[in-house]
């Protein structure tokens, strides 16, 4: 991987923040920057399990690739260790969604709808999108305006 021991040796991988640059590089197109931030996260969770940003990380790359089973997997082993995450849960629905489970989609981001928020919500917003979404998709777009109303 093309640059990652210079990158990393004493910056943020040794200090255990890299998922900035991670976020970042994931946005390039080219796979092998995937491949490398899809390592650096896989290799901060391993250092530092209970790390959310990094299992976040990881499971993002692999949403963006189209591993969607080793997505969930990463998903599973995050809710083993925060089973509140709601960043953790949006990503999940997005899964589902991905893939057709609207109904599960609707239940789940419903469920974090009704739960108390900071202020601003992105998580929150990022919910009603999916919700949005996933009614949408099933015909129901009267129901899919209401969800995004107060935006």
């Amino acid at each position: 991987m093309r640059g990652m021991t210079d990158r990393h040796d004493a910056g943020p991988l040794a200090s255990g923040d890299c998922c900035s640059w991670c976020h970042r590089e994931m946005v390039r197109p080219e796979l092998e920057t995937r491949g490398e931030a899809l390592g650096l996260s896989n290799q901060l969770s391993r250092r530092d399990p209970a790390n959310q940003k990094a299992w976040l990380g990881t499971i993002v790359c692999y949403r963006d690739t189209g591993a969607y089973d080793k997505a969930d997997a990463a998903l599973a082993t995050l809710f083993e260790k925060q089973p509140a995450s709601r960043r953790g849960r949006t990503l999940k629905a997005e899964l589902d969604l991905r893939r057709g489970r609207f109904a599960e989609v609707r239940a789940a981001m419903e469920a974090l709808l009704e739960e108390p928020a900071e202020d601003p919500d992105l998580v929150g917003l990022r919910a009603r999108v999916l919700l949005a979404a996933a009614l949408e998709a099933r015909g129901r777009r009267g129901e899919a305006r209401t969800v995004l109303d107060p935006f």
